[in-house]
């Protein structure tokens, strides 16, 4: 995954985990969060980035969160934000996503030059249960 906001650049290689029954990348006090409004793995197909998951209308909510230093950090997108692609081969759902703008939210922080919208890309598998 790749992320900037502002002058803060995001750089890493998460685990594909599934938690609380949605598909979640993590890496140490980081995480990319995917809510596809419903439990359970997401179909293949393109699904438009929206403040709200829901599988009918084929939409996910995104979202990315920075918990280091003391300081809770996170980023949602609003509606049209971009297009999530899932796609299924050998066992495993694939999602990639690129130019996903995100917004700074009201989180926990002691600092607020970090409140800039985010720019999000990446790529990813896990393996389907």
């Amino acid at each position: 995954m790749r992320a900037n906001s502002g002058a803060a650049n995001y750089k890493f290689q998460g685990t594909f985990r599934i938690i609380n029954k949605h598909p979640v990348a993590v890496k140490d006090l980081q995480t990319l969060h995917f809510d596809f409004g419903s439990d359970g793995q997401p179909k293949p197909g393109v699904y438009k980035i929206a403040a709200k998951g829901n599988p009918t209308q084929m939409t996910v909510k995104l979202s990315f969160a920075d918990v280091a230093n003391q300081q809770i950090k996170e980023w949602r997108p609003v509606d049209g934000a971009g297009t999530l692609t899932v796609s299924q081969a050998n066992g495993s759902a694939y999602f990639t996503a690129r130019d996903v703008k995100l917004t700074a939210q009201d989180t926990i922080s002691k600092q607020t030059d970090w409140k800039k919208p985010m720019t999000l890309g990446f790529e990813g598998a896990i393996k389907l249960e």
